[in-house]
């Protein structure tokens, strides 16, 4: 699992800014032995002795002097108990800023139950949403010469399933824990003498419920944009206030955002299926001369819409294909249907890597002979296919300077962990916090991992991210 969430919230991001703060006992097990408190961990998936120093902020050498059994075994995910003595710190003055920085008021965890973001919600208990985080440009005035310089404030709301009370947290929502690092990075980046941010999180979990209490207390009256929620039911309860409050709302993790045709508020980044698609077609309509797809046969009400659309746009756009079947492929057939000296496009009529992987052995044997390339899906990159492959994406830009700095800063204030698939959510985070600061301002931004593109859908309509790469692998 990752770091604590803890760290994240309340250790972590205060490397971002100076801050005052009295320290706070972390929700792990107490015990004392000989009047010396300690804390109960349980070592974690994918955390060393560093990073456990870092989040209980005790040196290395600490922790191996109270449990000098680890310096054989190492730390084992789910066997390593380990005890952390319990540090007590005085209050800490804040340290002058060079420049205005962000204050970052104490997490209040809040109980929320797990769920997946692409999952319906189901019925919870109503808890209000409580804000657990708020990174508040400094307002602290300094002794300038005339004439004077106004900063513009900018507010900004992040709601997300965070399960910041959660101690044994569920690992599918640490998604919403890297995305968040990656808005506090853009925030901090946007800083300037010009312009001051407030980022306010709200753990809203994954109920209907925790946004309605927001609105119905105009928690959100007065931000300039909110970035989230995370489930439909949710995009829902905001959809209608983002209308009358005329407050845009960027939709990160919904691919159907069914008020996006009449609320001119909403901007979803995720492109639907059938835009991408289209995009698939526009791509093999280019390519016609040189390719030839190879469409493997299945009855029509099995095919997926996106294949569907493929499929028909092949036919309509003048690509030339042959047709093949699984047992054809399985009776070693496969080459009736590839041609030489084109590169032969096989498009299977399914979204699920499972139900083709025992196929790729038979295609392998023709590999030699034809150029064959899989029709593949995002979803597959973590599959072990040997195949080259073509698929659309969201994610394919690597803006290599902009990355290194990145990363850098990623390594400075988090540490290194992070995961390495597409897509990473902390730079999905820090991407789309600066393309919707660009949005407002009516300027452009790059990304490092997403190069967004927001398109109108109608006159009366909100924003949709038009920007899809065919990507080779």
């Amino acid at each position: 699992m990752k770091r604590s969430l803890t760290y994240i919230l309340a250790i972590g991001l205060a490397t971002l800014t100076t801050i005052r703060t009295q320290a706070q006992l972390l929700p792990y097990p107490i015990d004392t032995i000989n009047g010396q408190a300690f804390y109960r961990y349980e070592v974690e998936k994918s955390i060393g002795l560093y990073r456990v120093s870092k989040n209980f902020e005790v040196t290395q050498e600490e922790i191996i002097r109270w449990n000098p059994g680890i310096e054989k075994t190492g730390l084992r995910y789910g066997e390593t108990v380990l005890r952390i003595p319990v540090k007590q710190k005085p209050l800490v003055e804040p340290q002058p800023a060079v420049e205005p920085q962000p204050v970052i008021e104490q997490p209040q965890p809040v109980a929320e139950p797990v769920a997946e973001p692409v999952a319906e919600p189901v019925a919870e208990p109503v808890a209000e949403p409580v804000k657990v985080d708020s990174v508040v440009a400094d307002t602290t005035e300094a002794v300038i010469e005339e004439p004077v310089h106004e900063t513009k404030v900018h507010k900004l709301a992040l709601l997300l399933p965070l399960q910041a009370n959660i101690i044994q947290r569920d690992a599918t929502m640490d998604r919403f824990v890297d995305f968040y690092e990656g808005v506090l990075l853009a925030i901090h980046d946007l800083q300037d003498a010009d312009n001051h941010y407030e980022l306010h999180v709200f753990d809203v979990g994954r109920s209907q419920a925790g946004v309605q209490q927001l609105v119905d207390n105009n928690t959100l009256h007065g931000m300039d944009a909110v970035i989230g929620p995370a489930y439909p039911a949710q995009v829902l309860t905001i959809s209608d206030w983002a209308k009358q409050d005329s407050t845009p709302v960027l939709i990160p993790f919904i691919d159907k955002v069914i008020d996006l045709a009449t609320n001119p508020n909403l901007l979803q980044f995720n492109t639907p299926e059938d835009v991408e698609a289209q995009a698939m077609v526009n791509y093999l309509i280019e390519h016609r001369d040189s390719i030839n797809c190879v469409l493997v046969e299945a009855p029509e009400h099995d095919i997926p819409k996106d294949i569907r659309i493929i499929r028909n746009g092949i036919r309509q756009g003048g690509v030339p294909y042959t047709t093949t079947s699984i047992r054809d492929i399985l009776g070693d057939s496969l080459n009736l249907a590839l041609k030489p000296d084109v590169e032969n496009i096989i498009i299977f009529n399914t979204q699920k890597y499972s139900n083709v992987h025992f196929l790729m052995p038979r295609i392998l044997t023709n590999v030699g002979l034809y150029r064959i390339t899989l029709l593949s899906q995002f979803s597959w990159q973590s599959e072990n296919i040997l195949l080259p492959q073509l698929f659309t994406s969201d994610f394919a830009i690597d803006n290599t300077v902009d990355r290194d700095r990145y990363e850098q800063a990623y390594a400075l204030y988090f540490g290194n962990e992070h995961a390495e698939l597409l897509p990473r959510y902390d730079l999905l985070g820090y991407d789309l916090t600066r393309e919707l600061i660009a949005w407002l301002d009516h300027t452009e931004y790059n990304g490092i991992q997403s190069e967004v593109r927001f398109e109108r859908v109608n006159e009366n309509g909100g924003w949709l991210n038009k920007f899809i790469q065919v990507v080779r692998k």
